[in-house]
């Protein structure tokens, strides 16, 4: 009887994990250049994310481009997208884009003090922005 209502809470828990998608932002520089950033959250409490990059507004379409396991800092300037992470990105060669791709890797020490001063570099945080 136990291992039925352990079974049975299990498969609650397990199959009450939907993927659960949605577009934070959409960075533009004139009409032509867009990149989206698109948040694919998973898990019982959608504690585990991940960051797609795209040139596509359609989630389902950019489950295939570059994607960040952890938050990132950005600013599209001219016709390059500035990622500025602690960890690199996911399939970066998957990236299809008229906008470039710049990726600059952070320290520890680097990334905490974006997070406090990130505005006075004119980045957007892609948790809170």
């Amino acid at each position: 009887m136990i291992k039925k209502i352990i079974i049975l809470i299990l498969s609650i828990a397990v199959f009450s994990c939907d993927d659960e998608g949605k577009q934070i932002q959409i960075v533009e520089l004139g009409t032509t250049k867009k990149v989206y950033i698109n948040e694919v959250s998973w898990g019982m409490t959608g504690d585990n994310c991940r960051y797609y990059i795209g040139s596509s507004d359609k989630i389902a379409d950019t489950i295939i481009e570059p994607y960040y396991q952890n938050s990132f800092f950005y600013k599209l300037e001219k016709d390059t997208f500035y990622v500025y992470t602690h960890y690199p990105a996911v399939r970066k060669h998957k990236w299809n884009s008229t906008v470039y791709l710049k990726e600059i890797l952070l320290s520890n020490p680097d990334t905490t003090n974006l997070i406090e001063n990130y505005k006075k570099f004119n980045l957007k945080y892609s948790l809170w922005d």
